[in-house]
């Protein structure tokens, strides 16, 4: 093969790496972003396709300065450094849009790539016209230094959003990057060798360089611009945890509501297996293909995960995102409820089977006991298997509202706004008001203000069944701790001694022990206390 051969290759090759670059860009037209890479292909093809047309036989009497060891024309270098200015410039724009620039820096940038680039194509046309000169190559190189600056920032552009933003893998802006250094220094390189056939090649490998993201990256699927200020903006200030993995498994990046949920930044997990981030292994593609949520234990908490694919139009999968929800606080109420409704149902059953064998003994003339004695036990048990359930709906109720935990809530009002509608609901309109003393600094808890008002309220009540003339509610801060004492003997009205332990206080007792805290009963004489201790706001008070 001879030099010339050589060189038309090497030229024909350039042209058709541009051509196929400006094809795969073509689709994407109405894009603005991908508008300006095709403008850098288009580019592209047009320098190399002006390189080989020279180099070609029949072209213009310059192939013998060109086979030359030292070329004395300056045509080629006039025509490669106005490919390099108008290539760079738009690449530059590209750069730009790209990492999401805003719209008066865009119209600068715009303004002054449309500048040189016309400024390069006129230089170009008067070196064909007129023949090439040193004052030419003055000019061209002038525009040649004001897009390698702004090549340069947009190279710095690029890496920033990968690197600092993790917008995308450092490997896309690398591949970006060097396509256009490889585009602007292929003139000078070819001058210094004094070999210009290293031209082309270089229009070729930037072609390349630029060809590959476009083909195996999703770069216009989501544009940084996007992923950089809108996902910071708004996957930072979700609630729920965002771990994004490629198609390996490997970390990519998380949301700090991820981190604060696992325990781990984002700096030690960038690059690492996904188990570096869950306590135990979840494969994202499971996490896919998985119908329900996975669930995991991790930092003592429930997490559901849930996987979705990242994909472009072409279902090419980039990898997942994990969106994981903290579930305990579900968790720990549906645990709450079933509890709840397995024990209301176990008595229930119990006290059916008490009230049938009763009532079967009345009928069959089988009762020890005088008749009147059994229907009025019969009576009490219905009465209290009435109250244990409406008891128990209300705070199902509450629990299953959800309101979140009262870390930051003053709970003093909702001491009182309780004792209120345990008055109000009480049977006897004429009962004195119970004495309610709070104290003096903010009350607080982990569990929830509906949950917390329902159960002093369902004690408060329970007790003026008992004393409805001496009641004493009590609230202290450190352990948040309500203490409801009702005294019989005081007012003289009414004993307890007929009013049953089993109907108010286990469903209170399920509630709050479920959530960490604890309730106990005393007496003293005729005086009876319940205490309810509930978990305290920073969740040393159980182990919720």
């Amino acid at each position: 093969m001879t030099a010339s051969a050589g060189r038309l290759a090497v030229g024909s090759m350039a042209v058709v790496v541009a051509g196929a670059l400006a094809a795969s860009l073509w689709p994407r037209r109405d894009e603005a972003t991908a508008r300006s890479l095709l403008g850098v292909a288009l580019a592209l093809f047009a320098g190399s396709l002006c390189h080989l047309l020279v180099v070609a036989p029949g072209g213009p009497n310059v192939v013998p300065v060109l086979t030359g060891p030292e070329p004395g024309d300056l045509r080629w270098v006039v025509f490669g450094a106005a490919t390099s200015v108008v290539a760079g410039g738009l690449w530059s724009l590209f750069a730009f849009r790209y990492t999401g620039r805003d719209t008066r820096s865009l119209r600068v940038v715009a303004a002054g790539v449309a500048l040189l680039s016309l400024g390069s194509v006129a230089v170009a046309v008067r070196a064909a016209t007129a023949g090439p000169s040193i004052a030419l190559v003055d000019v061209l190189t002038v525009g040649y230094l004001l897009v390698g600056f702004l090549v340069t920032i947009g190279i710095f552009l690029l890496l920033w959003a990968s690197v600092g933003a993790n917008a995308f893998p450092v490997r896309e802006p690398l591949l970006l990057s060097g396509g256009v250094v490889v585009l602007l220094s292929g003139v000078h390189v070819a001058q210094v060798f004094a070999r210009p056939v290293l031209y082309p090649a270089s229009l070729a490998l930037a072609s390349g360089s630029l060809l590959f993201p476009v083909w195996r990256y999703p770069i216009f699927e989501t544009l940084p611009a996007a992923r950089v200020a809108g996902r910071d903006r708004v996957v930072d200030e979700l609630t729920d945890g965002v771990v994004v993995t490629d198609r390996t498994g490997t970390v990519q990046d998380l949301n700090p509501a991820a981190e604060r949920l696992f325990g781990v930044s984002r700096a030690e997990v960038a690059g690492e297996s996904v188990s570096a981030v869950l306590d135990q292994r979840v494969d994202p593609d499971d996490a896919i293909a998985a119908r329900e949520p996975i669930l995991v234990e991790t930092q003592g908490a429930a997490v559901a995960v849930t996987g979705t694919p990242v994909s472009d139009r072409h279902d090419r999968s980039f990898g997942t995102v994990l969106l994981c929800t903290d579930v305990t606080e579900r968790r720990t109420r549906e645990e709450q409820l079933t509890l709840l409704s397995r024990f209301v149902a176990d008595v229930v059953d119990d006290r059916m089977v008490d009230v049938a064998g009763d009532a079967a003994a009345v009928t069959d003339g089988t009762a020890t006991a005088d008749a009147t004695a059994v229907a009025d036990r019969v009576w009490s048990r219905a009465t209290d298997l009435t109250t244990l359930v409406a008891h128990a709906r209300e705070v199902e109720q509450a629990i299953a509202d959800g309101e979140g935990t009262a870390s930051d809530t003053d709970l003093r009002p909702r001491i009182r706004e309780a004792v209120e509608r345990a008055v109000d609901g009480g049977s006897d309109g004429d009962a004195a008001e119970p004495v309610v003393e709070v104290p003096d600094e903010p009350f607080s808890s982990d569990l929830s203000p509906g949950l917390f008002e329902a159960v002093v309220k369902l004690v408060v009540e329970d007790a003026l069944e008992r004393a409805p003339g001496r009641v004493t509610v009590e609230g202290t801060v450190e352990p948040p701790t309500v203490r409801v004492s009702a005294d019989p003997a005081a007012s003289g009205e009414r004993s307890d001694a007929t009013r049953s332990d089993e109907v108010t206080i286990p469903v209170v007792r399920l509630a709050v022990e479920g959530a960490g805290g604890s309730v106990s009963v005393t007496r003293d004489g005729d005086r009876r206390r319940v205490t309810t201790r509930f978990p305290a706001a920073d969740g040393s008070g159980g182990d919720r």
